[in-house]
C-alpha cells in the first residue's frame, strides 16, 4: 500500500491532513524545529478527531525527541526516550515512534547499541518504529555504513531526503539507497516534497512512502495524494 505520511504539530494541521489524503500522520510539537516529542493532550485530542471524521484506521506516529538541537543525548536524555516510548506502548492511541540517535567516535554516524534498544523497546510494547532525518545529518560518505547499521539494529524504515537539504536535491542518493536496501528496510523520502516533485520522486526511486509537512495546505496534500495513488495503478 503507498503511504502518504503528513507532519502534524497542531490540531488543525491535524484536521486539514486526515480531511485531505493522509494514510498517516507523524505527530510532534514544534515543528518550526524539526519537531519535538508532542504532550499526551495532544495526542489525545487527535485521537477524539480521529473518530469525529470516521479516520480512526489512520495510523499516528508519535515524534520522540526531548529537545530541539542536535541529535546526541546525555544518558539522562536516552532514559526520558525509554520512558516515552514505554508510555505510548500503552497508548491505543500511537501505532508507532519516530526517533533518530547519532553518535560522534569521532566521526557522525548512527549510534547502534541505542537505537537498538529503542527498536526492541518499541517492538516489545506493540510499535513501528521510523529513524528521522538525523540520518542526513551524517556525512554522504558515510550513509552507506549508516543503512546498515539501522538495517543490523532491526529498524524498519527511515526518513530522508538524501542527506541534502530536500529530497528532490538529494534524489540520486535516495536513489542508491533503494537500491542498497533491497527491501530490508523502507525508505521514505522526505523534505520539500511537493506536487511539482513527488511523481519524478516516486518513478526514479520505486518508494511506496512519502513523507512531509505541504505547509498544512490541503489543497497541496491533495495533489501530493492523487499523484502517489495514481502512480501506484
Amino acid at each position: 500500500m503507498q503511504q502518504l505520511e503528513v507532519c502534524v504539530d497542531s490540531l488543525d494541521s491535524a484536521i486539514i491532513a486526515l480531511q485531505s489524503g493522509a494514510t498517516r500522520l507523524e505527530v510532534c510539537s514544534n515543528l518550526h524545529l524539526g519537531g519535538t516529542s508532542p504532550t499526551k493532550e495532544f495526542i489525545a485530542a487527535i485521537h477524539h478527531q480521529k473518530a469525529q471524521l470516521n479516520k480512526l484506521h489512520v495510523p499516528c506516529y508519535a515524534m520522540v525527541r526531548p529537545r530541539d538541537g542536535d541529535f546526541f543525548y546525555t544518558n539522562d536524555e536516552f532514559e526520558l526516550m525509554k520512558r516515552e516510548i514505554a508510555s505510548h506502548g500503552s497508548n491505543t492511541a500511537i501505532e508507532g515512534v519516530v526517533f533518530g540517535i547519532l553518535a560522534s567516535n569521532p566521526l557522525v554516524s548512527v549510534d547502534c547499541s541505542r537505537t537498538r534498544a529503542l527498536c526492541h523497546l518499541a517492538r516489545d510494547v506493540g510499535l513501528d518504529v521510523t529513524y528521522h532525518r538525523a540520518f542526513d545529518d551524517i556525512s554522504h560518505t558515510r550513509l552507506v555504513d549508516a543503512l546498515e547499521d539501522l538495517i543490523a539494529c532491526d529498524v524498519p524504515r527511515v526518513l530522508t531526503s538524501g542527506g541534502a537539504s530536500s529530497a528532490h536535491q538529494g534524489l540520486s542518493v535516495v536513489q542508491d539507497l533503494v537500491h542498497q536496501s533491497r527491501g530490508r528496510i523502507s525508505i521514505m523520502p522526505g523534505g520539500g516534497v511537493s506536487h511539482q516533485n513527488v511523481q519524478t520522486i516516486l518513478r526514479s526511486t520505486g518508494v511506496r512512502e512519502i513523507h512531509g509537512s505541504f505547509g498544512g495546505s490541503s489543497t497541496e496534500i491533495q495533489r501530493v495524494y492523487q499523484i502517489l495513488h495514481a502512480e501506484a495503478k
